[in-house]
């Protein structure tokens, strides 16, 4: 695997949208196989972000976004249908009390006091849906290295056949992904 850094945000984690979609572009650019986006705002994107997502998908790229940490409606670009949206669950499976998520989130992953790389090449424990997509990242690029032309649509619907519900009414959508089961299968 390698990791492909394109940074889209300045050092205080601001950005713009016209940097969001040269981020992705570039991604297409260099033939990235996945695009994990640790990004999100309540704000619809212009049509230029929506339409670089979707050359991204008409190229193979598989494309998840964090869903956001305001305990509201899922973010931008996750919340748009050619991204897969990640929220957040705690340690006990249920949903975290800052994830955002409705009916747009497509699956959850273990976002709350995740052990990471952090500044100046160190370690911190931090919470939020950052730190749960990059999880079902891993699961993408997992069943890419087993079938390499795996597209966004097919990996969907990998995660959504393998998903099992944590039993939340909304937000959580299909649910937590059964790696195992998925990787068999593909």
């Amino acid at each position: 695997c390698t990791i492909i850094p394109i940074k889209v945000l300045n050092n205080n984690g601001s950005g713009n949208f016209a940097n969001i979609a040269a981020g992705i572009r570039k991604a297409i650019e260099v033939k990235a196989d996945i695009i994990s986006m640790s990004l999100g705002t309540s704000s619809e994107p212009p049509i230029d972000v929506h339409r670089a997502i979707k050359e991204a998908t008409n190229a193979g790229i598989i494309i998840l976004a964090a869903a956001g940490n305001d305990a509201g409606r899922t973010n931008y670009p996750a919340r748009l249908d050619e991204v897969i949206a990640i929220a957040a669950i705690d340690e006990n499976g249920d949903l975290a009390h800052f994830t955002s998520g409705d009916e747009t989130v497509d699956a959850v992953a273990p976002g709350v006091n995740i052990y990471s790389t952090f500044l100046n090449n160190s370690y911190a424990k931090m919470s939020g849906t950052s730190q749960a997509a990059p999880f079902v990242s891993g699961i993408c690029a997992l069943l890419k290295e087993k079938q390499k032309s795996i597209n966004f649509y097919e990996a969907m619907g990998v995660l959504s056949k393998y998903a099992i519900s944590i039993g939340h009414p909304s937000g959580t959508g299909k649910g937590l992904i059964n790696v195992s089961a998925a990787l068999d299968d593909s």
